[in-house]
């Protein structure tokens, strides 16, 4: 992860998930899988994932790891990665300090029209926003 919401999905390859970021095709899984790794490497990373997006990308059932929030549908990882964007806000009005720390949402396609309203809020052109949303799937 870079300072500028870069994603580095393998060693020469980054993208930009900024404004939100999808995945889809034969390797989608296995990228996600990596983006999930390499997030959990870094511990100034969170990474707020559902039960099937983990398992669709490899992880045994009950996975557990530092950093890693697993949540049971996407509309609870949405909540959960709002909650973040929300304490990290406050906490950096209180200490008047750059933001260190990133969340990662990894989710599948919203299938409600409120989840994808409430997704497209939290990957909005905010420069200010610590969170970055990839979706697995087209959607």
């Amino acid at each position: 992860m870079s300072p500028f919401g870069h994603v580095r999905l393998a060693d020469t390859f980054s993208v930009s998930a900024r404004t939100g970021l999808g995945v889809a095709g034969t390797h989608a899984e296995g990228a996600c899988a990596s983006v999930i790794g390499r997030a959990l490497a870094d511990s100034m990373i969170t990474v707020i994932t559902t039960r099937q997006v983990l398992a669709r990308v490899g992880a045994p059932a009950g996975a557990q790891a530092q950093g890693l929030v697993v949540r049971p549908d996407t509309a609870s990882a949405n909540t959960e990665a709002e909650l973040s964007y929300v304490t990290s806000a406050r906490a950096e009005k209180e200490q008047n300090e750059g933001r260190d720390a990133w969340t990662i949402l990894l989710i599948e396609a919203p299938e409600g029209a409120l989840v994808g309203e409430r997704l497209d809020v939290l990957t909005s052109e905010d420069e200010e926003s610590d969170v970055l949303a990839l979706v697995l799937g087209d959607g």
